[in-house]
């Protein structure tokens, strides 16, 4: 702005009325109220302005957060990717393990079926083998059966003559009921009185004892319904007989037949023994 004199305002107000200041002053003040309004719009545009910016920083940090946010979100992506991949890469492994070992097994299996089906053959072999030795076992033993029978047969009957039994020579006896058969005894001796059943073993034991007793039982049930009233006595042997077999068969009312040499004899009753009457 440019500074009038006291001279120069004097000259320059020579040619001003009333009316031209008047004038003056009025534009003057709707000069100052236009710029009073100018400057309250730029006031208000400044405070916009500063509250654009404000935001517009606000903005910008809530960007920088966002970014740092999404930054942080696509490492974490990242590390889940190269976790997914390690998983990954770790179940192809687990997956070629397992086939591997599939596959084994599948070796092994087939080597178990192939042992397995040999293991079948050396059982099925042994199998033949033992049924061949049971039966010439058996054989053996129908033969030792047979071979200790016919040594008992030899004049068995005479052996009780000095007992007060006059048996004659005695035979295989079987007794059944129609159809059914109801036991067998080894040798069966008789005469007018008595008739003795003689179970004979290769090697007598407590358990033919026993099974002697059902037999006499079932041959005194035979006779009776036979109406064969003759008194039933019984009598055992064995190529082999032990002492406590032989005091059994006593106690139980037979007499005891055993190997002596080249012959059979009974064997020696305890005092007192009186055999058993069916």
């Amino acid at each position: 702005m440019t500074t009038m004199t006291a001279e120069q305002a004097a000259e320059s107000g020579k040619d001003l009325d009333f009316a031209k200041v008047w004038a003056a002053m009025l534009k003057t003040d709707e000069q100052i109220k236009e710029n009073q309004k100018l400057t309250a719009e730029m006031r208000k545009g400044a405070a916009e302005m500063r509250k654009a910016i404000a935001e517009s920083q606000q903005g910008a940090a809530e960007m920088r957060k966002a970014i740092a946010e999404s930054q942080q979100g696509a490492a974490e992506m990242r590390k889940m990717i190269a976790e997914s991949q390690q998983g990954a890469a770790e179940m192809r492994k687990a997956i070629a393990e397992s086939q591997q070992g599939a596959a084994e097994m599948r070796k092994a299996i087939a080597e178990s079926q192939q042992g397995a089906a040999e293991m079948r053959k050396v059982i099925a072999e042994t199998s033949r083998k033992v049924d061949k030795v049971s039966e010439n076992l058996g054989g053996l033993n129908n033969t030792m059966g047979k071979l200790i029978e016919a040594m008992f047969s030899t004049e068995l009957w005479k052996k009780f003559h000095d007992h007060g039994f006059m048996f004659t020579q005695g035979s295989h006896f079987k007794f059944s009921k129609g159809n059914r058969l109801l036991g067998e005894v080894d040798f069966f001796l008789e005469d007018g009185e008595y008739v003795m059943a003689v179970e004979i073993k290769t090697e007598l034991a407590v358990e033919d004892v026993n099974e002697h007793i059902e037999r006499v039982g079932k041959l005194r049930r035979y006779m009776d319904d036979r109406q064969d009233k003759r008194k039933l006595i019984g009598a055992v042997a064995g190529g082999i007989a032990a002492g406590n077999v032989i005091r059994y068969a006593q106690k139980k009312g037979f007499f005891a037949l055993v190997q002596s040499g080249d012959s059979i004899a009974i064997a020696e009753a305890p005092e007192g023994f009186v055999p058993k009457k069916w």
